[in-house]
């Protein structure tokens, strides 16, 4: 009968073999090792991104995800509609500007002739409205669309001869900063020459 020693030399001996012959490469190949750095890779928008990009899975960009992948990679690439992100940080904000003649936007006309060169309408996450009304009672209004549980913040840096207004209440000067959900609806109305409300989303 064989020692209990011999035996465990045998098994430690045959996991070496079974090893060795399974361990075809101790350490990642020189190619292996290239698609493992840091890339500048700038997608098609104006941003860029410096990551870790293992395998080239994809970079994001204001658009998505802007595809490509190394060779190595085995598996499939996620489809873009998946993997869609947004990125919002850095991206264009609107400009709103409402500038009537002086026989426009009256509100006394409103019932005739309607408010059309002076009603604006935005679903951008963020932006600008710049207002100038020339005559008095002239009325603008601009609004803001956004998803049903988003929240917009409006902040006036200007507010000179106006009446203001949003779902919630007057806006008494610009101090006031108004947050509302889903729409805001700005209401703005002069009460002398040279009206100015400027101010931000």
């Amino acid at each position: 009968m064989a020692s209990p020693i011999s035996l465990f030399l045998v098994m430690t001996v045959g996991c070496f073999v079974v090893n060795a012959a399974a361990v075809s490469e101790p350490f990642p190949s020189v190619v292996d090792r290239q698609t493992k750095q840091l890339f500048m890779a700038p997608p098609p928008s104006p941003l860029g991104y410096n990551y870790y990009l293992p395998y080239g899975m994809g970079m994001p960009s204001a658009g998505g995800f802007y595809p490509f992948r190394f060779a190595s990679w085995p598996y499939p690439l996620v489809p873009t509609d998946v993997a869609r992100v947004e990125v919002t940080a850095r991206l264009p904000r609107e400009t709103i500007i409402v500038n009537p003649a002086a026989a426009q936007c009256l509100s006394a006309d409103v019932g005739t002739n309607g408010l059309s060169p002076c009603t604006k309408t935005s679903g951008a996450r963020h932006g600008s409205i710049t207002i100038n009304l020339p005559v008095a009672v002239q009325t603008a209004v601009v609004g803001i669309v956004r998803s049903s549980n988003e929240r917009i913040t409006l902040r006036c840096s200007e507010m000179t001869a106006v009446n203001a207004f949003t779902k919630t209440g007057k806006i008494a000067d610009k101090s006031v900063v108004r947050t509302e959900t889903g729409v805001l609806q700005l209401v703005v109305s002069s009460t002398a020459v040279n009206a100015v409300m400027k101010c931000t989303w």
